[in-house]
């Protein structure tokens, strides 16, 4: 199988427009579409990355590149990457593309817009999520008050049950406001409720439908990003990790980050690994949005562990072992056998593939081609310094995997 299928779909046009006003409007695409979700920024590089959701996939992730060719015009580059694996399926392609389309029309539709227009839109985003405010009528007569009691929603008795299942406080408000529920069921009601919450109260091991973990002794983070924002009701930061966590050990740090700021209606983390080649995707998520979800896309310890005692059980002379952590994380093994070449990828799901390879002499150092032309001509060089540099089509070294 190949590391990188079918180059990610990518379109390069130049505007009329200084950069900073393209960049103004690459910042709120999320207030013209609301598909696509702000993920990570390089304002050095004048590099943005949003995420968008699909079906029957973990989703897509937008990177916008600009660059400034003068003083009024701008070069606008937009790439569409698989959250996990590559594009293999030409539908996807199709997917991808309509991103593209759209994402250019976001960036046209806000740029044609002043800043005065854009803070406008954000204006009325923050209003939506402010609750109406609705004047009460205190001039009732009796005949009237007796009607709006019987039409309450606390007396619904399957809207009062329904309550106390998915939201108790509210449940049990209207559970004794009702007038048709015998004492005797509110009483045994709110004692099971009671019992519930006492069961349950001081869990510490569990955020949400995590269990937390200790974390390991030796471990320490930075934080290198805070992208928090209270008028969109966000927090936001971006943790350097030293080492590899568990789910229950990122459970246990989110936590802990949780509680370190003020609360936001959302809170996004993102976590790299110190020392790891420098990836637009993170290795690890831990959101809260409102619930915390942790979403791990690099591979794990026990996933490591595996991939090396698969990466041992080799039919042949081995030249030698690299990890690729950008892209797939996978071991690469290039060995001889019968005269022959091959290379080895162990997946982090414990596949595996062998594919033969032809070798030619270069500047750079030994050129490794897949024998059938496969794989959209992508190919291998074994640098100088022992690197296995990975190329696709257009003779870009899109990553170097390190020697294990």
């Amino acid at each position: 199988m190949s590391v990188n299928a079918i180059p990610n779909p990518k379109k390069t046009i130049q505007v009329d427009f200084p950069i900073e006003r393209v960049k103004l409007s690459v910042k709120n695409i999320n207030l013209i579409s609301s598909k696509y979700d702000f993920s990570t920024s390089n304002e050095i590089f004048n590099q943005y990355t949003y995420s968008a959701l699909e079906l029957l996939s973990l989703g897509v992730y937008v990177d916008i590149n600009l660059n400034s060719i003068s003083e009024f015009k701008t070069e606008i580059t937009v790439e569409i990457r698989r959250k996990i694996g590559s594009f293999n399926q030409s539908y996807e392609i199709t997917k991808a593309n309509d991103h593209i389309v759209s994402v250019y029309d976001c960036i046209a539709k806000l740029t044609s817009k002043s800043p005065e227009e854009i803070e406008n839109l954000k204006n009325e985003q923050i209003e939506k999520l402010k609750p109406s405010k609705k004047p009460s009528n205190l001039s009732r007569n009796n005949s009237n008050t007796q009607t709006s009691t019987t039409n309450a929603w606390y007396e619904k008795n399957w809207l009062v049950i329904f309550l106390c299942v998915v939201f108790f406080p509210v449940g049990l408000y209207a559970l004794w406001k009702n007038t048709t529920i015998a004492n005797i069921w509110k009483f045994a009601i709110t004692s099971l409720i009671a019992i519930i919450i006492i069961a349950n109260w001081g869990d510490s091991s569990k955020i949400g439908k995590y269990t937390k973990e200790e974390l390991p002794k030796d471990f320490s983070y930075n934080i290198v990003k805070d992208e928090s924002n209270v008028a969109l009701e966000k927090n936001q930061l971006e943790i350097e990790l030293n080492q590899k966590l568990t789910e229950g050990q990122i459970a246990t740090l989110a936590e802990q980050l949780f509680n370190s700021k003020e609360k936001q209606r959302r809170f996004y983390i993102f976590y790299k690994l110190k020392g790891v080649e420098n990836s637009v995707a993170a290795w690890a998520t831990s959101h809260f949005d409102p619930e915390l979800e942790i979403g791990i896309t690099g591979s794990t310890t026990e996933e490591d562990v595996n991939k090396d005692k698969l990466s041992e059980k080799i039919d042949g002379k081995v030249v030698g072992k690299w990890d690729e952590n950008k892209y797939a994380f996978s071991n690469l093994i290039i060995y001889k056998k019968d005269n022959k070449t091959f290379i080895k990828t162990v997946y982090k799901n414990g596949q595996t593939s062998d594919e033969e390879l032809k070798e030619s002499e270069t500047e750079k150092g030994i050129r490794y081609d897949y024998k059938d032309g496969g794989y959209n001509g992508e190919y291998f060089i074994l640098n100088n310094e022992k690197g296995l540099e990975l190329y696709n089509s257009e003779n870009k070294n899109f990553t170097t995997a390190t020697p294990k």
